[in-house]
């Protein structure tokens, strides 16, 4: 069972604990604890994960540490103006947006250069070519570029999105090795889900964001590194996550148009 590494203090933000799940889950993966598919499924799930609870539930059956957050117990309070009335609450996490101002594209490698997987060069999918092609795949097999979201991996692309024809169901697809296949079971999808058109994209510069993504975040070196196409709420946005076996992580987001809205870099201090 996965237990809580060293817990920081501070406000943690929803696409922070997304960044830690999915850093846990590649751990597992690279370990052996997960195969592919079972690594890419979970993925697609925890994109869709609502709760801290859903993220826990994704990993705690694997060996090892996690920097995801523990949840939190629930307290009494006392709500002001109700003399003795309590109510047991959950701690509110407030997202902790960061400030950046300037845009860096340093290149940095995030996998080896001569692996055959990578039909696009070291970055696979994130270089532009490969974004471009994601992108034209999503209007080629899907029919559309609008999707629930989207999650870009070195070797393969995650695609979230409506049942065609079934729009109050969706379901997830996944690309790799030149093919697209659906997996899971569709499920319920509700009139009121937040869409992205990925054809929208700024794909230059998002590709130029990523692969300068290690300079940005503090990393020493980039051994793993995705980003996630989605509207949480406060519009579409596009979030880049990097990390390292040495521990060293950290995400960005910015607009579709690559401009970087926040930032959470690698604070060795911890």
């Amino acid at each position: 069972m996965r237990t809580p590494a060293s817990t920081t203090s501070g406000p943690r933000s929803r696409p922070e604990k997304l960044c830690s799940t999915c850093a846990t889950l590649d751990r597992a993966r690279d370990e052996g604890q997960l195969t592919d598919a079972e690594h890419s499924a979970r993925v697609a799930t925890a994109v869709r994960a609502t709760t801290l609870g859903d993220l826990h539930r994704l990993i705690e059956d694997l060996q090892g540490e996690t920097d995801l957050a523990e949840i939190a117990p629930w307290k009494s309070v006392t709500v002001p103006g109700r003399r003795g009335r309590r109510l047991g609450l959950l701690t509110v996490v407030v997202p902790l947006i960061g400030a950046i101002v300037a845009l860096t594209f340093g290149i940095r490698s995030c996998a080896v250069a001569d692996d055959p997987r990578h039909q696009f060069g070291p970055a696979g999918f994130l270089e532009l070519e490969g974004l471009e092609r994601v992108v034209s795949v999503a209007r080629e097999e899907l029919g559309t570029t609008v999707l629930d979201d989207l999650s870009v991996y070195p070797d393969y692309a995650i695609y979230t999105h409506a049942v065609r024809d079934r729009p109050l169901l969706y379901t997830d697809s996944i690309y790799r090795d030149g093919a697209m296949d659906d997996f899971g079971t569709p499920s319920t999808r509700t009139p009121s889900t937040l869409t992205v058109d990925i054809g929208s994209l700024n794909l230059p510069v998002i590709a130029g964001v990523t692969a300068g993504a290690g300079v940005s975040l503090n990393l020493t070196r980039v051994d793993t590194v995705y980003l996630l196409v989605r509207d949480f709420g406060g519009g579409p946005q596009v979030s880049v996550y990097a990390s390292n076996e040495l521990g060293e992580n950290g995400y960005l987001t910015t607009d579709l148009d690559g401009h970087f809205t926040s930032v959470r870099p690698f604070d060795p201090e911890g």
